[in-house]
């Protein structure tokens, strides 16, 4: 039985992972090796099943180990992908796959726009105050410029309740951090991305499943949630929730759906954490659901899946007169961006170049997304206009952990359905795809038709282009 030796202090589940990763660096634990159970290496390391749990999902991030519910986790070691014959080499520099594992836009800010902006940052008579500490909440030109974007978003806000944060983590942290107290419930729906639950467990939130179904999250279920808690003595909490194009899935709540949620959300006396990150991508727009209980509403916002992933510029609106405890979160936490960072951000959406920008990643994200529906098929390759990722399902026989291998060692990179899971019974049989890393067309291309003939395999065959 694999047992690693634990530094005396740290994170418990980072040293397990870190300890994973070292011993398949050095060699031992090859590839193919099994795990342990994590109930018996909890026991025998004397930690909790929940810390064992989230050293194996650190792991699985990193690509390190693969698992499935019923088989056990495996060591996926660090051999470098095989191409086949007849592959187009990759760019140079890029000796990695084919990275389909990014939900981010294309690379489409112009080099003269990038530099003319950081000249006239520089020429600018306020550039030494960007160099300084900023207020709490951010410079208040840099909030106006926030609030003509959410207006975008369709919500309607004063500059003084827009908050900046470091992209929209920063923003949900402290969101959680100051709504909520350990052993609190955070709903949200069965899937979601794996970014919410690490905050959850950080911060000792209980993560607790809301059904859904292909409209998505249901108000019906988050009502019954909500009575089996209090059953159990643990009233209120917090609602997480994605609106428009979730990920992974896809799926927009209609406004139907967003009103019966708002609802729920006012008679269950819940908080509501909304991360509308993709909003402005979706073709049609919706009111957000904060908007319907505005003194229930906390909203995120990023320019980070719309500009550039490097624009690390959040926003968090909260109702009137709540911000302190946000803002304290803020300053603790480390989620206060930098005024830099935030002056470009300001001039972009005051000039017209997010605009210019987000257009142009919508046309050429349409176009990616038609591309992976036509050589996946459509009813297998689940996606929406305007989003930057599929849900790919997967063929009978085909378990994700080891398609996303399969599909690694022929040099392309996507997520297995196990971390978007709040608990491994709601895993699906699908992968993650997402379209917008690759910057030459013919590797986009490429990865897919990689993709498509994997998917006429069976799990058996799936090594037959190594011999």
């Amino acid at each position: 039985m694999w047992l690693p030796t634990l530094p005396p202090e740290g994170p418990r589940y980072l040293a397990i992972a870190e300890a994973i990763a070292a011993d398949v660096t050095d060699g031992r634990l090859s590839a193919g090796t099994r795990l342990p159970p994590q109930r018996q290496l909890a026991w025998k390391l004397g930690v909790t099943l929940g810390t064992v749990t989230r050293a194996y999902a650190e792991a699985e991030r990193r690509g390190l180990v693969a698992g499935e519910v019923g088989r056990g986790t495996y060591v996926r070691g660090r051999s470098t992908p095989k191409r086949r014959s007849g592959d187009l080499a990759p760019e140079s520099g890029d000796a990695g796959p084919i990275a389909f594992n990014q939900a981010r836009p294309p690379e489409l800010i112009e080099e003269a726009s990038w530099r003319e902006t950081l000249e006239a940052v520089a020429r600018g008579p306020g550039w030494r105050r960007l160099l300084d500490y900023s207020p709490s909440a951010g410079p208040i030109e840099h909030r106006r410029a926030g609030a003509d974007w959410l207006a975008a978003c369709g919500l309607e806000v004063p500059a003084e309740r827009v908050l900046l944060t470091a992209g929209a983590q920063a923003a949900l942290h402290a969101a959680f951090s100051a709504l909520a107290r350990p052993g609190d419930r955070l709903f949200l729906g069965e899937l979601n991305f794996p970014g919410v639950y690490s905050l959850a467990h950080q911060l000792g939130l209980r993560p607790t499943a809301v059904a859904c179904d292909a409209g998505g999250l249901l108000p019906e279920a988050l009502a019954e949630a909500c009575r089996r808690a209090d059953a159990e003595g643990a009233s209120g909490g917090l609602l997480y929730l994605v609106p428009t194009l979730h990920n992974p899935t896809s799926v927009t709540l209609d406004a139907r759906r967003r009103e019966a949620i708002a609802e729920t959300v006012a008679a269950q006396g819940l908080r509501l954490v909304e991360d509308d990150i993709f909003a402005r991508l979706a073709p049609v727009s919706l009111p957000p659901v904060s908007t319907l209980v505005p003194d229930r509403g906390y909203y995120v916002s990023s320019l980070s899946k719309t500009t550039a992933p490097g624009l690390r510029c959040g926003l968090l609106v909260c109702p009137e007169g709540t911000a302190a405890p946000l803002l304290a979160a803020l300053d603790t936490g480390g989620g206060k961006p930098s005024p830099i960072t935030t002056e470009v951000a300001r001039r972009w959406i005051e000039d017209g170049t997010v605009e210019r920008v987000l257009g142009r990643v919508r046309e050429e994200m349409e176009s990616r997304r038609l591309l992976a529906q036509a050589l996946l098929g459509p009813e297998r390759c689940v996606t929406a206009p305007g989003s930057l990722y599929a849900w790919l399902q997967l063929p009978e026989g085909w378990y994700p952990g080891d398609f996303a291998a399969a599909a690694l060692e022929r040099g392309v990179a996507v997520n297995q359905a196990r971390p978007f899971a709040v608990e491994p019974r709601y895993e699906s049989r699908a992968v993650r795809i997402c379209f917008g890393r690759p910057t030459d067309p013919s590797e986009l291309r490429r990865g897919l038709t990689v993709l498509a003939d994997l998917l006429q395999l069976s799990p058996d065959r799936r090594f037959e282009h190594l011999v």
